[in-house]
């Protein structure tokens, strides 16, 4: 017989549920096994916060009553389709090479959608859990954010945790951290690091802590975020980074301070530019090569198949047959190292065009969450302004990779499409 009392097993499953957001955060800042992990313990905490599987089911049907969410869902669900008609097309009118055409399994090659759907659950444990809860939560992603940044600076000079070497630099090593490959760090944390920048601005605009944290503290570790991603080495992304601050320092920052800072950081990002460990990777033709072939290849595939493509994420393997037929040197096979292209050949203009509706749709929600706040009617705290650079440098980083569809990314990518959710809802608690 359980002699609990209510009382007790509810602060227990809030204790629960606070826990496992805080933990949830953390993890979408490191490896893959953390995320999974953190989801996993997330779900359960959802499940025992709302009493069981009919009790989420009814939280997410409350959360379906946002208008935004539903917004968001339909944009989903239609990008999910489009993935879905690509596979279909594949499997009725395979493109093939070499004797080798798509092996089209539904349920594994739909398996990677759910995250798609994952920010609505997000979103729904954000608004249960209450705003003290949800503001922890945030806290614990900044704080993880600025002790990895600090971590990273280390990790350029000694290589630990997971060493990878700088080609054309060698003795240094990209910040990698725990996430196993500098692109990953480069498209993961340019998202709490410009949360940083807009919560650096609010306490010192407001003179107040945010979180509980002192200006100072969003100071320092928006500028070890800033180093730890510059010293991913990842090259595209030393062309976005200077491009979204300096937009966040136009937009968020007084005429007069903004043009000094602005200043500031052009002339840093000269002396930077002309170092030569910078000139010689930015001029490193490894990789140049491949990529444009890459690209021109999966072109080729798009024009075969311009409707629904050559099948989501099929034209990885079709390249490598494509290459033992067509090509004479080595080339490495892969993904088509551009977000655009990517989806263009995998899923045709019916996959590019609800890829490209799902993408402005984040814009126009993090510009009516801008919006709302200069009308006073937005929540006492979001990062919306810095989110909203942080997607510009995601954007221009996904010109030479496809940071979109990483697993790793995408959990980050809900998270922060989470928090959107949360800041345009109605029955919102504020956080």
């Amino acid at each position: 017989m359980d002699n609990t009392l209510p009382s007790e097993k509810m602060r227990f499953t809030d204790r629960f549920l606070a826990a496992a957001l805080g933990f949830y955060a953390v993890c979408t800042l490191f490896s893959m096994a953390a995320m999974s992990i953190g989801a996993v313990i997330l779900f359960a905490a959802l499940l025992a916060k709302t009493g069981g599987p009919s009790g989420f089911l009814r939280l997410l049907g409350g959360e379906l009553c946002e208008p935004w969410t539903r917004r968001y869902l339909y944009a989903a669900l239609t990008l999910a389709l489009a993935c879905l008609a690509s596979l279909i097309g594949a499997r009725l009118s395979p493109v093939c090479f070499a004797g080798f055409c798509p092996d089209v399994h539904f349920a594994g090659d739909m398996a990677k959608t759910w995250y798609l759907f994952w920010p609505v659950v997000l979103a729904a444990g954000f608004r249960i859990a209450g705003g003290r809860t949800v503001s922890l939560a945030f806290k614990s992603w900044l704080l993880a954010f600025a002790a990895l940044s600090v971590l990273g600076l280390f990790q350029y000079f000694l290589g630990w945790p997971r060493p990878q070497g700088i080609p054309g630099h060698e003795g240094w090593w990209h910040v990698t951290l725990f996430l196993g490959h500098h692109l990953s760090v480069s498209s993961i944390f340019i998202f709490p690091l410009l949360a940083a920048f807009d919560c650096a601005h609010a306490s010192f605009n407001k003179n107040k802590r945010v979180l509980g944290l002192p200006g100072w503290f969003f100071i320092l570790a928006a500028g070890a975020g800033t180093v730890a991603v510059i010293w991913t080495y990842s090259r595209i992304v030393w062309i976005a980074m200077p491009a979204g601050i300096l937009l966040w320092i136009l937009w968020r920052l007084p005429k007069k301070a903004a043009l000094a800072l602005a200043a500031a950081v052009v002339i840093a990002g000269s002396v930077i530019w002309f170092n030569p460990a910078f000139q010689t990777r930015f001029n490193h033709s490894m990789g140049v090569y491949q990529r444009q072939e890459l690209w021109r290849v999966n072109m080729e595939f798009f024009s075969l198949r311009p409707v629904t493509g050559v099948g989501w994420h099929h034209n990885l393997a079709l390249f490598g047959h494509y290459k033992e037929q067509r090509f004479t040197m080595d080339i490495f096979s892969g993904h088509a190292h551009n977000n655009m292209i990517e989806m263009l050949a995998s899923t045709g203009l019916a996959g590019a065009t609800a890829w490209t509706a799902y993408c402005l749709l984040v814009f126009f929600m993090l510009g009516t969450v801008i919006h709302r706040s200069r009308q006073g009617r937005g929540p006492p705290l979001h990062f919306a302004p810095g989110l909203f650079c942080a997607w510009i440098i995601f954007h221009i980083n996904g010109i030479t990779q496809v940071n979109f569809w990483e697993s790793k990314v995408l959990h980050q990518i809900a998270w922060v499409l989470a928090l959107s959710l949360l800041w345009l809802g109605k029955t919102r608690d504020k956080a």
